[in-house]
């Protein structure tokens, strides 16, 4: 097999996947990212029919990045950890967003990495590849490698960083981005999943000061309904439901459900 078809191979190994289903995928950024009234989103490596819908939904989705602050929503598909220099590559991605802008992104959960660790079997170049991975608890890095013939393990391999939820914090302060909130799974769920997953919702602070507390409560609930007022679609409908799972674990996975436009109470924020 191509060597290069090996190296992606076991890249693939490592890399999660996010949900191939569009209806999942578009509830989910619905809720986690607030999305309401036709804002300016980039979905860099989205399916086709995610970006669609966005569209669909009043949504106005960039082709590409802008140099400085023109976007208001920011969804990265492939996974961080990849690239030498991650905190160099959210700077680049905090200059596209306006102040009180949202990046969306995922890692590997470095607490549960371990579970990803085994002989996994890939599909490349229209045949199966085993990959075999393992982690590095001393760096934190999950390497991939092709397994060949009765098992030998051959060159080259695939590395990603994993992180842990505090240095998921530490990571985005030094990209100049704050914590929103956290989740383990595409469902919503609070981290500690056994998807191993960490899907981060960071957010460009407001000019010099931090954000108030509870500045998007008031758009939560207006996300839902927004979605949904479109008829027909699954992603829609789904969306206006999912906001009800969102776990609110110490300021990680909040329930945007709880938010009203008309409630003086406003969920607080991760610190």
């Amino acid at each position: 097999m191509d060597i290069a078809i090996e190296a992606l191979a076991a890249q693939a190994a490592l890399d999660p996947e996010i949900p191939g289903d569009t209806p999942t995928l578009v509830s989910f950024l619905v809720n986690a990212l607030y999305l309401f009234g036709g804002q300016s989103i980039a979905a860099h490596g989205a399916p086709a029919g995610v970006t669609a819908e966005l569209t669909r939904l009043g949504h106005r989705v960039a082709g590409a990045f802008p140099d400085v602050g023109g976007l208001d929503r920011i969804f990265l598909a492939g996974a961080l950890g990849f690239e030498a220099d991650p905190a160099e590559r959210l700077r680049a991605l905090r200059r596209a967003l306006r102040p009180g802008g949202l990046l969306c992104f995922h890692l590997l959960d470095r607490d549960r990495a371990w579970e990803r660790t085994g002989t996994r079997s890939i599909q490349a170049g229209g045949a199966p590849v085993n990959a075999k991975v393992d982690f590095d608890p001393d760096n934190g890095r999950l390497i991939a490698r092709v397994a060949g013939e009765r098992g030998r393990i051959k060159a080259p391999a695939a590395s990603a960083q994993t992180w842990n939820l505090g240095e998921v914090k530490a990571l985005l302060r030094t990209a100049g981005l704050e914590l929103e909130r956290a989740y383990g799974d595409w469902d919503g769920g609070g981290p500690g999943k056994p998807s191993g997953l960490l899907i981060v919702v960071a957010a460009k602070p407001l000019g010099g000061a931090r954000r108030r507390k509870g500045r998007y409560s008031s758009s939560v609930s207006t996300s839902s309904s927004s979605a949904s007022t479109s008829s027909g679609s699954s992603a829609a409908i789904r969306s206006s439901t999912l906001s009800t799972r969102f776990r609110g674990e110490k300021g990680l996975a909040r329930n945007p459900a709880k938010a009203s436009p008309t409630s003086s109470t406003t969920p607080s924020v991760a610190p």
